[in-house]
């Protein structure tokens, strides 16, 4: 079964969205590891492979927004199913909202400033209802109104965590990473909407496949190279804040990432499959190729050996 126009565009698309969150992780970690100021939330020699990162997510951003305004009358569906990787991604980020609602409690005891106690209060609400929100999608209660009603919930934990963070004093305002942050929670806050549309039957595919992709990649380059300086460095956060975790922005991209691959459909399976199969198969030959030549050169050297003496016990 061939695949049509748009199952391509979304393979390419569901293949690529990955590669370029590789990409903009890897030069935004050697960044953070080459010559980032914690403390401060500035680079010093590093801020040119900051740099790349936003050129990094600027140009995945444009590609996606190119191959979308292609495919945006040709994607008719979004599937608002539960497979294995949803289940999977979609238990993490559930358990990352109860973590991060019971860090914002506890935090509320502690904070005096009533603007912080504000956001605070707002925040771990979002995280609870974004909590219930996603039991109820990995329970399968794909049309709850509850869940309709509750999927709003992820948006306002995003939109609320960002502004918290532009408030926060302990960072400049315009600290590069601290600006990173906030473009992957309103990338998420994008993300949610677009879900939630799917969620009350009102999709608009293209538009999703768009959010999608880039949240996937601004998330990726946000969370990932936090965690691996924080294991390098072993030290506190990238940005010292305790609401706006990174394991939290982790959970979000592996949720995001399930649901770019259930944008998937099951015609563009077969060719999935046959590109797998001619790339092993090409690896399998070269592999032989490299093992075949100094299998005849033993075979034939051990060949010569034996007719020698054979030949002698023949003549005598």
């Amino acid at each position: 079964m061939k695949a049509n126009r748009s199952d391509l565009l979304l393979l390419i698309t569901v293949l690529l969205a990955p590669l370029f969150a590789l990409a903009a992780t890897v030069v935004q970690s050697v960044a953070l590891l080459a010559d980032y100021d914690a403390g401060s939330g500035y680079y010093g020699h590093g801020t040119l492979l900051f740099h790349m990162t936003s050129v990094l997510i600027a140009a995945a951003c444009a590609f996606f927004l190119i191959l979308s305004l292609i495919a945006r009358r040709k994607i008719t569906a979004v599937p608002d199913t539960v497979g294995l990787s949803v289940l999977f991604s979609g238990s993490f980020l559930t358990l990352s909202m109860v973590a991060t609602a019971s860090v914002l409690f506890m935090e509320l005891a502690r904070t005096e400033d009533a603007q912080s106690r504000f956001f605070l209060l707002l925040i771990a609400l979002a995280a609870i209802s974004s909590f219930i929100y996603m039991a109820l999608t990995l329970c399968g209660k794909q049309s709850s109104r509850l869940r309709m009603a509750l999927s709003v919930g992820p948006i306002f934990y995003a939109l609320f965590s960002a502004m918290y963070l532009y408030f926060i004093p302990n960072v400049q305002i315009n600290a590069p990473v601290k600006l990173l942050n906030i473009l992957a929670l309103l990338a998420i806050a994008l993300f949610s909407l677009s879900e939630c549309r799917v969620v009350i039957g009102r999709a608009k595919p293209a538009l999703h496949l768009f959010v999608t992709s880039c949240a996937l990649v601004i998330t990726a380059a946000a969370s990932i190279p936090a965690l691996i300086y924080c294991a390098a460095r072993l030290t506190t956060p990238v940005i010292p804040m305790s609401t706006v975790g990174d394991f939290t922005l982790f959970a979000f991209f592996l949720y995001i990432l399930a649901r770019l691959i259930t944008l998937l459909p099951a015609k563009t399976a077969p060719l999935l499959h046959r590109m797998v199969a001619v790339f092993a198969k090409r690896t399998e030959e070269s592999a032989e190729e490299e093992n075949e030549e100094p299998t005849q050169e033993s075979m034939s050297f051990d060949t010569d050996t034996d007719v020698q003496p054979t030949d002698g016990e023949n003549a005598k």
